[in-house]
C-alpha cells in the first residue's frame, strides 16, 4: 500500500514539474513578476498590464505599458 502512495506522489510531482515548466506558464509567471516590480514605481507613473488591442489580423497583446505623467524620454 505504501508503494502505491509513493508512486502516486511521484507521478503528481512529475506532472506538476512538466506543467510548471511549459513555455506558456513560464511566460505567465514572468509577466506577473514584472507587473509586481512595476507596482513599486512612484505614483507619477501609470502602469497598464496585459493590454489587448484589435488589429486587422485579429488581436495583439502588449504585456506592459508604463506612462510617466511628468517626464518624457527623448532617447534610449
Amino acid at each position: 500500500m505504501s508503494s502505491i502512495i509513493i508512486i502516486c506522489i511521484f507521478v503528481i510531482l512529475v506532472a506538476f514539474k512538466i506543467w510548471i515548466s511549459s513555455p506558456k506558464n513560464i511566460g505567465k509567471f514572468g509577466e506577473k513578476r514584472v507587473a509586481r516590480k512595476l507596482d513599486w514605481l512612484s505614483k507619477e507613473y501609470i502602469t497598464l498590464n496585459d493590454i489587448l488591442l484589435p488589429t486587422s489580423y485579429g488581436t495583439t497583446q502588449i504585456d506592459h505599458i508604463v506612462v510617466s505623467l511628468t517626464k518624457s524620454i527623448t532617447s534610449f
